[in-house]
C-alpha cells in the first residue's frame, strides 16, 4: 500500500526521453516554419514585389484607355541601348494583363557549368518599363546585385594576391 503524502517519482530515462522529444519537436517546427514562410514567400512573390517596388511596378501614366503601347521590338531596344554596360541583353518580357503596370524585362544568364541553385545562374535582372513612354523604371535590385557582384570579384582578388 502507498503513501498517500508521497508522489512516485519519474523515471531518469522517461525524464532523458521527455527532452529528447521537447527539442526534436521544437527543432522541427522551426524547419516547418522556414518552409513554410519560403513557400509563401514563394506563392505571393508577385504581390509582394508589387507593394516593395511600387514606383516601379506601377508607372503612373493617366490616360491608358486613349493611348496605344509601343511595340515590343522597339522596347527591347530601348532597354538594351540604356542598359549597354550590361554582359547580357533583356531578352525576356513579361506583360501584364493591368495596363496600369510596367511592362517587365529580364536579363537572365545562366552558367552551363554550375551543378547547384547559386552557381547555375549568373546574371539575373529585371528592368520595369513605362509600356507607352519607353522610361525605364530601374529597380532597386540593379545596384544591390551590382554591389554584391563588385564584392565578389573584390574578395577573389584580394585572396589570389
Amino acid at each position: 500500500m502507498q503513501q498517500l503524502g508521497k508522489k512516485k517519482s519519474k523515471g531518469t530515462f522517461k525524464k532523458y526521453i521527455l527532452k529528447v522529444h521537447l527539442w526534436l519537436g521544437l527543432l522541427s517546427d522551426i524547419i516547418v516554419l522556414i518552409v513554410s514562410l519560403s513557400e509563401a514567400i514563394f506563392v505571393f512573390n508577385e504581390d509582394i514585389t508589387a507593394a516593395l517596388r511600387k514606383e516601379h511596378t506601377f508607372h503612373g501614366e493617366k490616360d491608358i484607355q486613349h493611348k496605344k503601347s509601343l511595340p515590343l521590338r522597339e522596347l527591347k531596344d530601348l532597354v538594351n541601348a540604356q542598359l549597354k554596360h550590361e554582359i547580357v541583353k533583356a531578352d525576356e518580357v513579361t506583360i501584364p494583363i493591368d495596363p496600369s503596370r510596367s511592362y517587365q524585362f529580364g536579363l537572365v544568364k545562366g552558367n552551363p557549368e554550375g551543378w547547384n541553385h547559386f552557381n547555375s545562374i549568373i546574371v539575373y535582372k529585371n528592368v520595369y518599363v513605362n509600356q507607352y513612354t519607353g522610361i525605364s523604371l530601374f529597380c532597386a535590385s540593379l545596384p544591390i546585385t551590382g554591389f554584391m557582384i563588385w564584392w565578389g570579384r573584390r574578395n577573389k582578388k584580394k585572396t589570389t594576391t
